[in-house]
């Protein structure tokens, strides 16, 4: 019987394995705009150049564009300022952070956010783990509101990023009725902090709690 079982338990496996791969992005034979969206998701480099957005102006960006339309605004980096809600850690490794323009004493992610991921890659490269991340950002997460005096304004920079997914997938898994737009901060490379004392934001900077300050 286990030996008529195992070659279906491995075919399963197999085609499960090609589904995600294909979904993902990672297959030549996946569709060009799921394989682009697999390859702006990991980039490695710095944005040449930011620009400051708000969070209500991603709402503003065009969806249900073609590729070759939105891939040009993806080409962009932006900076963003608010309150980091929560901090939630997702399947593929990324740290999802909910950014809101006025910080919400709930466990929650907001009425109204933005999302922004770090991916690995920039958690390696940063030390910025889901641990030290809550903490400096005084976010909530798991069942917990953020603690007394968080979530902490913040900055964040990075790629802007159209996840086309957004509009594909049922309401309730992109949280339609609360995220302002398919539109993401992804990946995200930079983090600033607001430093009440000096009045100016600093970088939270890689592997230690010091902060350089900017402006």
């Amino acid at each position: 019987m286990r030996r008529r079982v195992a070659p279906w338990l491995a075919l399963g496996a197999l085609v499960a394995w090609l589904a995600v791969e294909t979904v993902e992005g990672r297959a030549p034979w996946a569709p060009e705009a799921w394989r682009h969206l697999r390859r702006v998701k990991d980039r490695a480099a710095l944005p040449p150049l930011t620009v400051d957005m708000t969070i209500e102006q991603f709402a503003e960006l065009p969806a249900l564009e073609p590729l070759a339309r939105y891939a040009l605004l993806e080409a962009r980096g932006v900076r963003v300022e608010g309150y980091v809600q929560r901090i939630e850690r997702s399947l593929d490794g990324d740290l999802h952070l909910t950014l809101v323009s006025v910080p919400e004493g709930h466990p929650g992610r907001g009425a109204r956010y933005l999302t922004a991921e770090v991916t690995p890659l920039w958690q390696r490269r940063s030390g910025w783990t889901f641990e030290r991340l809550a903490a400096e950002l005084r976010s909530g997460h798991g069942r917990s509101a953020p603690p007394p005096g968080g979530p902490r304004r913040a900055r964040l920079s990075g790629w802007l990023m159209n996840d086309l997914w957004y509009q594909d997938l049922p309401a309730w898994a992109f949280d339609r009725a609360h995220r302002v737009s398919g539109w993401e901060v992804h990946p995200v490379t930079r983090i600033e902090l607001w430093d009440e004392a000096g009045q100016r934001f600093g970088d939270l900077r890689p592997h230690t709690g010091l902060r350089t300050a900017m402006r």
